[in-house]
């Protein structure tokens, strides 16, 4: 072979190479994503109960990341003070972080790094979170009088007549009211907590004891079906369901209701009062201090402090911002007879002063639930209108003055009966 041939060969081996070169059929990815923290928001303070002295205590805060890439994002990193405390892969991006909170509670630094399919990383801005005791004190507290009623003009006792033991209800094998949902049973926490109310109330009037078994035996399975952190006993609802049957937010299984929380306390303080059963009085503790755990930022939650410092009781804890809260007004009043009830076993100070602060929420809010001239609101956010809840919050109107003295509260509940009757 030539040297003029060699040549060739090499020059049409080179232009082949080149031919079968892959052109790259896309730039290379270098936008990182965005990220920021959402939830706890930047200066918040998170309120806990105080342990006691040299104790601690761990409760569940929920970190919420909103994340976002022209692409993907692939993962989010959390930190707190520096440290990594967790990785979320899925939308959406949350981590719950324990906190063990000593007697002096403290603050720290939250952040968060997200990192997208091609590598790139951005890190959210630093937020600042303060863990600090609860001091009921800083609520908004009006201070009415607790009047300590006859039991025949208490909440519960307005039936028209004891249980008819003979009636057919849904059961399970153990004789354990439920409730059929969508072709399925389930323990419906605010039933089974009414009617053992009710079966209080037929044994106190019969003294049938069959009346007394039914309450015990319904009691004992909400107690079973609890969820509990920190001895705290918050009633589970383990089914799916639309607040009111109607409104686009979904409470998903597992949820707890401040509605719950009143009506079984009232339950467990109604059983104490009449077997004197340690179990019931320990059980009834451990729900009342559920309503010191303050929402939104641990998990699980169903009262809130809102910006004005006015105390809620939700019995829909899903939404927040606080403007977002449901704030549906009967289940919040069935709340606050369960902390009556409560307040009038122990006569505590911090009993006391969570029923003053529920009671002080209503007096101040009340008006914002009337639509004048026309059926009140269900709740504020949806501003949702039910004739039967209309002719409800007019006689829990009616009980809170008998409950405080204070004429107001019947004022506002003679205006919606003017309203619409």
């Amino acid at each position: 072979m030539n040297k003029l041939s060699a040549i060739c060969i090499v020059l049409t081996m080179f232009l082949i190479s080149c031919e079968d070169a892959v052109e790259p059929d896309e730039e290379l990815d270098t936008s990182p994503p965005s990220v920021h923290i959402t939830n706890p928001a930047d200066g918040a303070t998170v309120l806990i109960t105080n342990p006691a002295d040299g104790a601690t205590l761990t409760e569940t805060i929920i970190i919420k990341v909103s994340a976002s890439d022209d692409d993907s994002v692939a993962k989010v990193s959390f930190f707190v003070d520096g440290d990594s405390v967790g990785v979320s892969t899925v939308q959406p991006f949350e981590h719950e972080w324990k906190v063990t909170l000593m007697a002096d509670g403290g603050t720290h630094s939250l952040l968060a790094k997200a990192t997208d399919k091609s590598g790139n990383l951005e890190i959210s801005d630093v937020v600042s979170v303060t863990i600090s005791n609860l001091n009921i004190s800083s609520f908004n507290i009006k201070d009415f009088e607790i009047r300590e009623l006859i039991q025949s003009e208490r909440p519960w006792n307005d039936y028209s007549s004891p249980i008819n033991l003979e009636d057919e209800i849904i059961t399970d094998s153990s004789g354990v009211l439920m409730w059929e949902f969508r072709g399925k049973k389930y323990y419906h926490p605010v039933i089974l907590a009414s009617a053992s109310l009710h079966n209080i109330f037929s044994y106190n009037l019969t003294h049938n004891s069959e009346y007394l078994i039914r309450a015990e035996r319904y009691m004992q399975k909400l107690i079973e079906e609890s969820f509990r952190i920190n001895s705290n006993i918050y009633f589970s609802y383990n089914f799916d369901i639309h607040p009111n049957g109607t409104y686009p937010d979904e409470m998903v299984a597992h949820w707890y209701s401040g509605m719950a929380q009143g009506i079984g306390l009232a339950a467990l303080v109604g059983l104490y009062n009449i077997t004197g059963n340690e179990k019931y009085l320990t059980a009834a503790a451990n729900v009342f201090s559920t309503f010191k755990r303050i929402g939104h930022y641990l998990k699980p939650w169903t009262v809130f402090i809102d910006e004005k410092g006015y105390y809620w009781i939700e019995e829909y804890p899903i939404n927040f911002p606080e403007d977002a809260a449901d704030k549906v007004l009967n289940g919040f009043v069935f709340g606050i007879y369960g902390l009556y009830d409560y307040y009038l076993l122990t006569k505590g100070s911090d009993e006391k002063d969570i029923l003053l602060a529920a009671i002080t929420t209503i007096h101040n809010y009340i008006s914002y639930y009337r639509d004048i001239g026309d059926v009140s609101f269900y709740c504020l956010r949806h501003k949702h209108k039910d004739i039967g809840y209309h002719f409800l919050h007019q006689k829990q109107l009616s009980m809170l003055s008998k409950i405080t003295g204070d004429p107001f509260f019947q004022s506002m509940a003679d205006s919606l009966y003017d309203d619409h009757h």
